[in-house]
């Protein structure tokens, strides 16, 4: 039981150093946390298609959304809900991510690629979570992610400017 809960503490002191990396990341490229939560979401309903506009006020929520998504994954709630909690998290992730490929102009599919890339690696890991041995690998794979993250941030940030 002692073993249990030292693993569980490990494990929610690496998934808090990704979050704040992540944070760092985030904080330095973008201000878009304060908007993800004012963005409208009536303006989804425009319908694009893939090719749209960097600009697309869709392309611009479906990036605060993921950005949102990303920082729940690092919640202390997420972590404390064990595996399938990180697991929920990331397939939220990965339903966000499918939104933003369908939003994004052409030319930004290969940031979009290598996000969806980056959530499929973290879903594996999530999917092999066994606690404390595989806490650096959820680690590695959250820092992907948030990389990936940000590689699109700045493809999209002309477009959407409070990201």
């Amino acid at each position: 039981m002692l073993t249990i809960r030292r693993s569980a503490r490990i494990t929610v002191a690496a998934l808090a150093l990704a979050s704040l990396a992540f944070a760092a990341c985030s904080s330095s490229g973008s201000s878009k946390a304060d908007s993800s939560t004012s963005a409208p979401s009536s303006s989804t309903s425009a319908g694009s298609s893939g090719g749209t506009s960097g600009g697309s006020s869709d392309v611009c929520n479906a990036f605060a959304t993921f950005k949102t998504s990303l920082s729940d994954l690092a919640s202390p709630a997420t972590v404390t809900g064990g595996k399938a909690g990180i697991q929920s998290a990331v397939d939220k992730l990965q339903s966000d991510v499918d939104t933003l490929e369908s939003s994004v102009k052409s030319s930004d599919k290969p940031q979009v690629d290598a996000l969806k890339s980056a959530v499929d690696d973290l879903k594996t890991a999530a999917a092999n979570f066994k606690g404390l041995s595989s806490a650096g690998t959820i680690t590695t794979a959250i820092g992907d992610v948030s990389t990936a993250f940000q590689n699109l941030a700045t493809a999209v940030k002309a477009g959407c400017p409070s990201s």
